[in-house]
Parts: C-alpha cells; structure tokens; sequence
C-alpha cells in the first residue's frame, strides 16, 4: 500500500539530533548554593555554553561545555570554590568563590622534538654534599617507585639526583611517555630493568653497570624489572614536566633520531674509553654536545674546572674524599657527593676496588 511503512517499530532509543552535542562522559559537579544564577553568568560570558537545565521554572542545576571542561552546577550546600586555570585572562571580575589562574602557553608546546628545548631553568646554586647511603630516607614516587633524594637543596632547582628501587619485581605499571629535560641519565645499580625506547627497536635489557641517557622528548616506556631493582637518576631541570603519549605504541620500526638536540647512549660494562687518571669515559660527552660527562673508575685527583659541576656515586669499596677547602670524609658504597665548580677533589687511602661513577654537568 503506498505512503504506509509495513516495517515493524524499532526498538530503543532514537539516535540524537544531528547537530547534538555530544555529551561528555565525566563532568566537574560543583555545588554553588546562592551563587548559582551568579555562576551561571559569569561561565556564559567566559566562553561557557549551557548544555542542559532543569527545571525550566527554577534551574537548580545546569550542565555547561567550554575550553575542554563540562560543568554541573547545582544549588546544593555547602558551596564549593570553583578556580579555573586558563591561557589567557578573561574580562570582568568572578562571582565570590570563582578565581581564575592565567598560565601562558608552554613555549614547548609544538616545538620542533629534534631541537634542543627553550626552557627557562632555575639559577643554579651549587654546593658541596655528601649524603650518605646508611640515612635512607625513600620515598614513594611515579608508579610504585621508592626514591632517595641524593641532593637535597637540587642546586636551587637546576639539578636531581635519585637513588630509585623497586622491591618487588615483575611489570611495571608505566606508559608511554617522555619529559622535558635538558639533561637524564639512568644507571643501574642492582639488578635489571627492561625499556623501550622510541628509534631504538625491540626492548632493551639494563642490567648493573649498565646506563642509558635519555634525550629530552625521546619517548620511551619502562615494562618490566627484577626484585629489589635499583637505578641512580639524574637530571636537569629538578622539576621538570612528564608528558603522557598514549596514542603512542612502544617499540616501534622508526630509525635512532636526535631528539632535544642529543642523541641516545646505550653504556654497558666495561665499555668506554680509557681517559687516564684512572677514568673510563663513556660516549655521553659526544652525545650531549658536551652538555654533561659521564664515567667511571677510581681517581687519584680530578682537576678542578671553571664549569663543570661534578657529582660522584661509589659504587664499590671505600676511600677517603678530599676537596677542596673541606675535611676529609670516608665514603663508601651507596654515598654521593656533589663538588660545586672550580674545586678539585681527590680519593685517598682507598680500597683496592673503589670505583666511583663521575657525573660533570656544564650548565
């Protein structure tokens, strides 16, 4: 019969207007007591759009969309403090109990990954320390990681330095990820960790003595590690930012690139050159243009510098540490010391197997 439909009714829900917004599927609820209609206001004229109000004769809550949010406001007690942290300020003054926090745009953000990064680092205050391994003092960190500040006051910010353990072993909660550094480097000192990294194929298996850099923005992954795994970290910045990429699969088949203007280091044992004075140098130097240093052995002196900022981790054995305008200190496995520019150090009375990893920053 034409113009009658013979198909049976359909079941379910009728899709959404074409031109719906789609919802949100997690919203802000902020309970704004009197200042609702106030709040309401004052988010429309800041870029805020109602989705959704009810009742029609006496809103007592309302669903809004703007800049990446969604708000549920309601009139429920007691009223909770809404502070909204935006690129670039707005006109006009908030309602009581509304703030908002200008942040300017990270000038990171789209900055080319292969180029060394603008970031804007602390004055650097370096000064002598010596933290001893026996003081302990971890605490609990990123994915179930246990830290040890080896450097407490950071040099005013400029410089981290971690001992890191894992206690118990197996995969490792982490993603994908990379960080805004100018300069990191991880050692590990016990046991074995297995990482990927973006440009550097399959994963890789970091067993002690063995170290990695990795260049600032290189993306990279930690998957699984033994029991009782520890790393030495340092890095600069102190406090510098961890970006999440989880559109980003690891490993992948690209090809080792230069990322932050550095590339990837992969030291083992054993390996690096031998810079006499009792030093092996690695290929960090070379790979940081000359950013920072790494290397192991067992000094009779080092010579003091004009720029260099040394930190030493003993890996094995015991000495007697000597710089520069202090006392003398007996140092051994698990002890740090950082020796601020222009001050020579030396080791004395040391144990036949004494072996030190050296870290020279030039910032």
């Amino acid at each position: 019969v034409h113009g009658i439909s013979t198909s049976r009714p359909r079941r379910g829900r009728d899709p959404p207007p074409r031109n719906a917004p789609r919802r949100a599927d997690a919203s802000v609820a902020i309970s704004c007591g009197d200042e609702f209609d106030a709040r309401l206001r004052w988010l429309a004229s800041i870029g805020f759009r109602v989705e959704e109000i009810m009742p029609a004769d006496g809103p007592r809550r309302a669903r809004l969309s703007g800049r990446g949010l969604s708000l549920w406001l309601d009139r429920g007690e007691p009223v909770a403090p809404l502070a909204l942290r935006l690129r670039e300020p707005v006109d006009g003054l908030p309602p009581p109990g509304c703030r908002v926090d200008v942040e300017p745009a990270n000038p990171c953000e789209g900055w080319p990954r292969r180029e060394p990064l603008p970031l804007k680092s602390p004055p650097f205050r370096p000064r002598y320390v010596v933290t001893r391994a026996a003081d302990g003092g971890y605490a609990a960190g990123r994915a179930g990681m246990l830290y040890r500040d080896l450097l407490p006051d950071r040099c005013g910010g400029a410089v981290v330095a971690s001992a890191i353990r894992i206690e118990n072993g197996g995969p490792v909660p982490d993603y994908t990820h990379f960080h805004r550094v100018q300069f990191q480097m991880i050692y590990v000192l016990r046991g074995w960790v297995d990482v990927v990294y973006e440009g550097e194929g399959d994963k890789i298996r970091l067993s002690a003595g063995e170290m990695v850099t990795q260049p600032p923005t290189i993306r990279h992954r930690v998957l699984e590690c033994s029991d009782g795994l520890e790393v030495l970290e340092i890095g600069a910045p102190a406090e510098h930012a961890t970006l999440a990429d989880h559109d980003v699969s690891l490993p992948d088949r690209s090809a080792p690139a230069t990322f932050g203007g550095q590339t990837f280091v992969l030291h083992h044992s054993g390996d690096g050159v031998d810079a006499g004075d009792g030093w092996r140098e690695t290929a960090v130097g070379g790979a940081t243009n000359g950013l920072a240093r790494v290397r192991v052995g067992a000094p009779a002196a080092a010579p003091a510098t004009e720029t260099a900022f040394a930190m030493g981790y003993v890996l094995r054995g015991r000495a007697s540490l000597v710089v520069e305008g202090e006392s003398s200190v007996d140092v051994g496995p698990g002890d740090f010391f950082a020796v601020p520019p222009g001050r020579s150090f030396s080791v004395a009375a040391a144990d036949a197997d004494f072996e030190v990893l050296e870290v020279l920053l030039d910032l």
